[in-house]
């Protein structure tokens, strides 16, 4: 006999629209979880295969034919990005859509790099059903545009303050959080446990009034929760700007001594190389001072700092093809944790 809705239905004594809930994934919240395996089984009983390989094929082929619409604010974009934005999400951004034979298309969807001004002719070249990738709330506008028009929107967030602040208008698309606070309480944590008293922490100038700032928050909860009477923030060059972030780095030093420094590694210059010159000696810093840093490329080891902070892209970039690509698109809310490494840890090849 041919398995139907109906035959399943019949037999497990559920409607025929909670079998077909069950078979499109979409019974989390709306179907107990002893229903749900009751009818899984009847289905399996009659020979149901859930992942049959003509439709594996057929999912693989829709992912070579497709492609993700990468949304950046301005057209250097990705040779110089701004402040706050890691460029190793777009590496592996990359490297995760090679190896699912994606093609990526950046297109550039603001207007003079104004986040309330979309560029409409670009925008033209997005149609109602593609996917959509956003790596911040920056351009908001945009998202809601092509949200509006029919397409699928994911969106990385970095910070919670962005997700509360757009909530409305998150609820329609993809979020993928991540917890840049609470990773830079953990490194502050460890600073702590390592016997440092006096931490310092480096944020761009042009970013230490942002409502929320993940790394401030993060570095001000500790602080407040240990009892620390010490806080220094310092303020220093944003990539492309004027500055010279060891001058800012040891002005401060001089100024207010830390035995103990957070340093987001992306506001390194491209030339430093962690094996070349240690980062003590760069910053111009003693060697008894801690440095912990966000994302640092290379070997921790040899660069001198104790441990660097790691986001979570390769983890999340999974979750994000699966959702834009699915046979039915949910707005789904996901959260993921930064890892912290430390230096005696990276000569076990090991993370925390």
């Amino acid at each position: 006999m041919k398995v139907t809705l109906k035959v399943i239905a019949e037999e497990t004594g559920v409607s025929q629209m909670t079998v077909s809930r069950i078979l499109r994934g979409k019974a989390l919240g709306q179907v107990s979880e002893a229903v749900r395996k009751k009818v899984v089984s009847a289905l399996e009983k009659h020979g149901y295969d859930f992942q049959k390989p003509e439709r594996r094929q057929r999912q693989i082929r829709s992912r070579q034919n497709s492609a993700i619409h990468c949304v950046i604010p301005y057209e250097n974009f990705l040779k110089c990005p701004p402040a706050g934005y890691n460029p190793q999400f777009y590496y592996e951004l990359r490297k995760y859509a090679a190896e699912r034979k994606v093609k990526l298309n950046f297109v550039v969807g603001l207007s003079g790099n104004n986040p309330v001004m979309p560029n409409w002719d670009n925008l033209e070249l997005i149609k109602a059903g593609d996917l959509v990738l956003f790596n911040s709330t920056y351009g908001m506008a945009c998202a809601i545009t092509l949200q509006r028009r029919g397409c699928r929107i994911a969106i990385v967030l970095r910070d919670l303050f962005w997700r509360s602040y757009y909530a409305p208008q998150l609820k329609t698309m993809a979020q993928f959080v991540i917890r840049t606070a609470d990773g830079v309480a953990q490194t502050v944590r460890y600073l702590l446990d390592s016997g440092c008293r006096k931490i310092a922490c480096c944020a761009f100038a042009s970013y230490m009034h942002e409502p929320g700032h993940p790394v401030l928050s993060g570095y001000d909860y500790v602080l407040r929760l240990r009892g620390s009477s010490y806080r220094q923030v310092i303020p220093i060059p944003t990539p492309g700007q004027h500055g010279d972030l060891p001058q800012c780095v040891r002005k401060a030093w001089d100024r207010k001594p830390f035995d103990g420094l957070l340093l987001p590694s992306f506001s390194l210059p491209e030339n430093y190389s962690p094996g070349q010159e240690k980062l003590h000696h760069y910053l111009g810093l003693p060697d008894s001072v801690r440095i912990t840093a966000v994302e640092l490329p290379g070997d921790i080891r040899q660069s001198g700092a104790s441990a660097v902070l790691h986001f979570p892209c390769r983890e999340l970039l999974p979750d994000v093809f699966d959702t834009l690509f699915a046979k039915d698109f949910s707005c789904v809310e996901k959260f993921y944790d930064c890892k912290l490494e430390t230096a005696a840890e990276n000569s076990n090849q090991k993370t925390i």
